[in-house]
């Protein structure tokens, strides 16, 4: 359920990528998670016992076999990026997300900005288009990774208050919290607009980000807002995010 929107919203509408450069200041951590070692528990080839054997007598594949091989390796290739895509990418329509992993609706008057960038585990990006006050949009974004390595909650507080460093001037890991029933990590930031894109200048930003696992995918929902927006309306925008978002054909674990 959205919560009304009675007040005049005072931002321009982002005709940019460099617009929503807020958008990226926390997406950086779409990475997070990455391991340095190799978790891959795959035979050297001095481990096979096969590996010094004499391959003479070894029949060659005919090329029909050869080919057949191939296509089938793309076939798999192929299905499972659109698969990846399905889960990624959210449909926007009438104010709501939904993608075949997630939904959620935005705060009333939001409109999409998910084609401002290009970004590929960013799934949607919502934007308040309200009238320009500052040279920014309140906004949200949500990043899927699909290939992050499970965490604990501490570890993934850790991994991403380590990826936010350079990027914000404070950050506060919050209370451990739920999105649909989902446990989630929470933490608290402020910073610049400008931090994403390197230059000094920006508009003052304060944001609230939201950590979960669902099906061994990890989502990342960031709200980003100009600390000139009362904390008040803060909350409406993410009790209305959080509140309205969905695990369609998910239980809650």
């Amino acid at each position: 359920m959205t919560h009304p929107r009675t007040r005049a919203r005072s931002y321009v509408v982002p005709r940019t990528a460099g617009a929503l450069a807020g958008v990226l200041l926390l997406a950086a951590l779409a990475g997070c998670g990455g391991g340095d070692g190799d978790t891959g528990g795959g035979e050297t080839a001095g481990d096979d016992p096969s590996a010094g054997a004499s391959t003479s007598d070894t029949p060659s594949p005919s090329p029909s076999e050869t080919e057949s091989s191939t296509e089938s390796t793309e076939s798999t290739e192929s299905t499972e990026s659109s698969e990846a895509d399905d889960v990624v990418d959210a449909d926007f329509d009438d104010g709501r997300f939904t993608s075949s992993a997630y939904a959620f609706t935005l705060p009333d008057g939001w409109g999409d900005g998910s084609e401002q960038t290009a970004q590929p585990m960013i799934g949607a990006v919502g934007y308040d288009p309200g009238p320009g006050r500052v040279a920014f949009s309140d906004n949200v974004n949500v990043v899927v990774n699909t290939a992050a390595p499970p965490l604990s909650a501490q570890q993934l507080e850790r991994q991403l208050v380590r990826e936010a460093a350079d990027l914000t001037e404070t950050t506060r890991v919050q209370d451990r919290t739920e999105i649909a029933g989902i446990p989630a990590v929470h933490l608290s930031a402020t910073g610049s607009s400008g931090a994403a894109s390197g230059t000094t200048d920006g508009v003052p930003i304060a944001q609230e980000q939201y950590a979960a696992y669902s099906e061994q995918v990890l989502f990342i929902v960031t709200f980003t807002h100009a600390r000139a927006t009362p904390t008040d309306e803060r909350v409406e925008d993410v009790e209305a995010v959080l509140g309205s978002w969905e695990w369609p054909d998910t239980e809650a674990s």
